[in-house]
């Protein structure tokens, strides 16, 4: 049976990896991932942030190589300010972790796409998106997982 982490990996990376490849085809590049993570850098996140990466890996995504990740973790209070620092450095896409997160960067971009996780709130009554049918913004929700 597959674990939530690892669904979250291979789901992340995957979704992460499709417009990053398309536009690799077009030309070599690094990309930038931005990641916003509203929490304390401690072991779980260091860990979901290792998980990540490995993924990205799998898919040909090398850290260092072919693509940058440009991580950002605080608290509530700090979460706009470093959702703004996170969009000055022009990633080519954001994961947003959580409810907060995904706010956060909802409010500081309205261009970037950004991959929601938020395994808590519904995305559609937290107003992130109008339908999961189709997403109509530049928000993309993960929906389904369940413990």
């Amino acid at each position: 049976m597959i674990t939530r982490r690892e669904f979250v990996q291979g789901a992340v990376a995957s979704v992460v990896a499709v417009p990053l490849v398309v536009e690799a085809q077009q030309a070599t590049k690094s990309h930038l991932i931005g990641v916003l993570y509203p929490g304390v850098d401690n072991s779980i996140f260091r860990g979901n942030l290792d998980g990540f990466r490995e993924a990205l890996s799998a898919a040909g995504f090398v850290e260092g190589r072919n693509v940058t990740l440009n991580v950002r973790a605080g608290d509530g209070a700090t979460l706009g300010s470093l959702a703004a620092q996170l969009m000055k450095q022009r990633p080519d896409v954001v994961l947003a972790v959580a409810r907060p997160g995904v706010a956060a960067m909802r409010a500081a971009t309205s261009t970037t796409p950004v991959l929601a996780i938020d395994l808590e709130s519904d995305p559609v009554a937290a107003g992130f998106v109008k339908t999961l049918a189709r997403t109509e913004d530049h928000v993309a929700p993960i929906q389904g997982l369940r413990d």
